[in-house]
């Protein structure tokens, strides 16, 4: 069997001192395994593991829309502004309800109604809005603006004033919306904005089994399963599936990096070393997995990877992860 074990925000980004982590099963990965840096957004990550072509397109088929129809996704948020930084959490992540979704984009859409402005919900936490003409500007992915980022971020080009304008515009909408009111009595963040961007491109090249809870996995082109509890669960699927592998993609971690948690950040890593990684090192060495691969995102992003056998290297020094797979 080979596995890939895809990882977004498994390096720890910042400066933050880390807790100890206790994760002998990823030690020995590190201490055997070939990495390979492979810089990498967010979002080119997600492209690159869960879908095929346009997402902006797909969306449209979705929602039984002309392919020619000017659109743009439009990502309901938590937002918080600091001095120099703004921090965001996505609709994924503060719990977007498919009725909360269905609401405001109702409203947006009466109340852009003299200018053709439509809201569509393609999922709770991704919307498209649906334009008299091509937009004039350029801004990045949402998700490589979530967590905490320059809050000078902007879109680029010609419109990018309009699309300033309406992302204010729509915030204020937000504000004082009753659904917010009614969130935030039940101690749940607000939907205070939208993040306006234009498309995203997925980047897969074939389809093995996809183990994944993301939403962004809906669009996926091949048999897809729920991510495993652990790796026995996992060589269960597969067995089911007659797969000879494929790839589990966990983005547990991504709220902690969003929200800076390094609480949640170690917990959820010890976790995955019972559950995966010890697992997967003694089917490496037991000659049962045949490949392994371990792959996460970022500047310092890349792969580590390893072959059946790959304990015999017995002189290779040991290896201790600090928040870092490639370092």
């Amino acid at each position: 069997m080979n596995l890939t074990l895809a990882v977004p925000a498994l390096n720890w980004g910042d400066e933050t001192r880390l807790p100890q982590l206790t994760v002998p099963g990823l030690n020995q990965l590190l201490r055997f395994g070939r990495f390979s840096a492979a810089p990498q957004t967010a979002a080119g990550f997600f492209a690159a593991y869960l879908w095929q072509g346009s997402l902006l397109a797909m969306a449209k088929q979705a929602l039984a829309l002309p392919d020619g129809q000017p659109a743009v996704f439009a990502s309901p948020v938590w937002q918080q502004m600091g001095m120099h930084r703004m921090s965001m959490l996505g609709g994924g992540e503060i719990g977007i309800t498919a009725e909360e979704a269905a609401e405001l984009c109702g409203g947006l859409t009466r109340f852009y109604a003299d200018i053709g402005w439509r809201f569509l919900a393609y999922r709770p936490d991704l919307w498209l809005l649906v334009l008299p003409q091509e937009a004039d500007w350029q801004a990045e992915s949402l998700l490589n603006v979530l967590g905490e980022v320059d809050g000078t971020m902007r879109a680029e080009g010609a419109g990018s004033r309009s699309w300033l304008s309406a992302q204010t515009e729509i915030q204020m909408w937000l504000h004082n919306h009753e659904l917010n009111t009614a969130r935030t009595a039940a101690g749940q963040p607000a939907i205070n904005g939208v993040w306006l961007w234009r498309d995203l491109t997925g980047t897969l090249t074939d389809a093995p089994l996809l183990a994944c809870d993301s939403a962004w996995a809906d669009a996926y082109p091949g048999v897809r399963t729920d991510a495993p509890y652990d790796y026995a669960a996992w060589c269960a699927m597969a067995a089911d599936e007659r797969a000879d592998g494929g790839v589990i993609f966990l983005d547990d971690l991504l709220t902690a990096a969003h929200t800076g948690d390094v609480w949640a950040y170690q917990e959820t890593l010890q976790a995955w070393d019972e559950r995966f990684f010890m697992p997967v090192w003694q089917e490496l060495r037991s000659g049962r997995l045949k490949r392994f691969i371990l792959a996460t995102d970022g500047v310092d992003g890349g792969i580590l990877q390893l072959s059946a056998k790959a304990g015999r290297a017995f002189w290779k020094r040991q290896r201790v992860f600090q928040g870092k797979l490639g370092a």
